[in-house]
């Protein structure tokens, strides 16, 4: 059930209403967290509770959208409902689109938070966490070749809008209460963040980033995020696959709701492989280290097994460009700084370059 009928592109941003087989209901609050980018919360009333999972940015329209969204629930449900009204907020994961709302509720809710304990310092202490982040990004940035000039620019598009965050005080984590809240059953699903859980609530399933109908979400680098990165979120795809049980519909924090869980799982675990497959055919060739050519410009161009030793060339959706380095002398050592070529960056290679010694 939805406020109004429109177009797919136009139901996406009203409220609509879902029901579980036991009974509880749910309400799918659109929020746009910035710009032209939209999240959704949920407003899940079962027995005497009235939880909101995830509560959107904090910025733009973010907090608007959500006052409205709750009283637009409120008249579909017949129940009055402000943020005064809820019991507790759920916390799906610690990314400022899903929990930077608590600043603006916890001055008008006396509702229980809860967060997983490895996304509690973020909410609780988010100075302190986005300046260690910064470090280990400034130190990541740098071994990827990115120049020292640009490096202070993607820090503080990693801090954009996330030191106006104010924090807050937690009343509880998810692994002390033992992973449940009267009927709500959460999982840990750490990958696309640290504290990533989904909550299962009778035949429902939020699974806040984790799986989505349409997109996979990004992976940070372990170095920068502990228990983050492709092969924490593949494990968890696993688990949560035989977990999820017999889901009849999965709510995530952005795209439309996913009626077969089982086939988006697969859909997403064939496209990282895919995608991974023509790279693991290179590092199988066991090549130790990168070998150039020249273009026809003579400017030195990576080979795919300096894909491999290095990184990928693309970070957050950022491309970054790779500063190339001569094959050692020393076998399976790292390059010293004599063995780089000046002024030489490329960008990522195509699989089936073939590598020769530079001219």
């Amino acid at each position: 059930m939805t406020r109004h009928s429109a177009s797919p592109h136009a139901e996406r941003r009203q409220v609509r209403v879902f029901e579980s087989d036991v009974g509880a209901r749910v309400a799918r609050l659109p929020l746009q967290a910035f710009p032209d980018f939209w999240v959704y919360a949920y407003l899940v009333l079962v027995e005497d509770y009235r939880v909101l999972i995830d509560c959107g940015s904090g910025f733009h329209h973010s907090n608007a959208d959500l006052e409205a969204g709750l009283q637009i629930a409120g008249e579909m449900l017949g129940v009055p409902l402000s943020p005064s009204a809820l019991t507790h907020i759920l916390i799906t994961h610690g990314h400022i689109d899903h929990f930077g709302g608590l600043s603006y509720l916890r001055e008008r809710s006396s509702a229980r938070i809860g967060v997983h304990e490895l996304d509690l310092h973020t909410l609780t202490h988010t100075e302190e966490r986005l300046n260690l982040v910064a470090r280990r990004l400034h130190t990541f940035f740098a071994e990827a070749g990115v120049s020292p000039e640009h490096i202070p620019q993607f820090i503080a598009t990693y801090k954009l809008g996330k030191l106006d965050y104010q924090p807050v005080t937690v009343d509880f984590t998810y692994e002390a209460a033992g992973m449940s809240l009267g009927p709500f059953k959460m999982l840990h699903t750490p990958g696309h963040c640290a504290g990533h859980v989904v909550i299962r609530l009778h035949d429902l399933l939020f699974s806040g980033d984790q799986v989505l109908s349409e997109i996979t979400p990004h992976q940070s680098p372990e170095q920068v995020h502990p228990y983050t990165g492709l092969r924490h979120y593949l494990d968890a795809l696993k688990t949560l696959k035989h977990w999820a049980g017999d889901v009849r519909l999965t709510l995530g924090g952005h795209n439309p709701p996913i009626e077969n869980l089982p086939a988006r799982i697969a859909a997403i675990q064939q496209a990282h492989q895919n995608a991974w497959t023509p790279y693991s055919r290179c590092w199988k060739s066991r090549i130790p280290w990168p070998r150039f050519r020249k273009r026809s410009s003579g400017a030195p161009m990576v080979t795919t097994s300096c894909w491999l030793w290095k990184r990928p060339a693309r970070t957050w959706s950022i491309s970054i460009r790779w500063d190339c380095w001569r094959s050692p002398t020393r076998t399976n050592s790292p390059p010293t700084a004599s063995d780089r070529l000046p002024s030489a960056t490329v960008a990522c290679p195509r699989p089936n370059d073939h590598c020769d010694q530079p001219d």
